[in-house]
């Protein structure tokens, strides 16, 4: 069970109070008592360790002492535009990419797209996000965009430094293939569409707006499992952060 809690506003020194869900969680599920100390983050890059000092039926008030900066993200932006699968398979999807550091996810409206991302899910999924973060000792709330088509997708990400589109088809590049397209702080982008792939006329639409097609083997994968997966690649492959020294400065 998370120690972590998480704080819908900005943390400062001195009386902060815990509201909603997760008020209800620390106060009716894990019976906090007066004294209680608890760690706090407010999807920002602030943590902070509190004290218990009040407890209501839907709002519990904590005092912090110290507020500590805590950088456990990716060197650089990186954004999966994804088809979204059906069911809770969306909210698997949600979950892994928090945990691989991804920082938006833009779910991405297509022409062989079968789950629409409506406000009610994309809400839903918002919640995901800030679980998995509690679980995975994030401090910054990977961000869920509004949907667009893959046109828009195209224009808005013109400038991007690093631009992949999934593609199985063999004449893609295998992802492994890509050589030296490091771009160190530079955004890196990558979209994955819906089962059956993107149509041939989106795929030209990427290609005129030199997006690099990458294929990540010789099986057809599903749309969250190739999104999952490009993203722990890319991770592993960027992440020249990964050193010895303490996450929190």
């Amino acid at each position: 069970m998370s120690s972590r809690y998480f704080l819908d506003q900005p943390l400062t020194v001195g009386l902060v109070q815990l509201e909603a869900a997760e008020a209800h969680h620390l106060g009716h599920v894990m019976r906090v008592q007066l004294g209680d100390e608890i760690l706090l983050f407010d999807g920002q890059g602030h943590e902070a360790l509190a004290i218990v000092r009040q407890v209501e039926r839907d709002k519990i008030l904590l005092e912090t002492a110290e507020l500590l900066e805590v950088d456990r993200e990716l060197p650089f932006p990186l954004v999966l535009a994804v088809a979204l699968p059906r069911g809770d398979r969306q909210k698997w999807l949600v979950e892994k990419l928090v945990e691989l550091g991804v920082t938006e996810l833009l779910p991405v409206v297509t022409e062989r797209g079968v789950a629409q991302p409506v406000s009610k899910a994309i809400e839903r999924l918002q919640r995901t996000v800030i679980e998995a973060s509690k679980q995975s000792g994030r401090t910054r709330l990977m961000k869920i965009n509004s949907p667009c088509s893959l046109a828009q997708l195209l224009e808005d990400e013109a400038d991007a430094d690093c631009r992949l589109i999934a593609d199985p088809g063999p004449t893609s590049q295998q992802f492994e293939r890509l050589g030296g397209e490091k771009p160190g702080g530079g955004r890196i982008v990558a979209a994955v569409g819906p089962e059956g792939g993107f149509s041939p006329s989106e795929m030209e639409l990427a290609d005129q707006a030199g997006w690099q097609r990458t294929r990540l083997g010789e099986r057809i994968l599903r749309v969250e499992t190739a999104a999952i997966a490009l993203a722990a690649l890319l991770a592993c492959s960027h992440d020249a952060a990964a050193s010895s020294g303490p996450d929190s400065r």
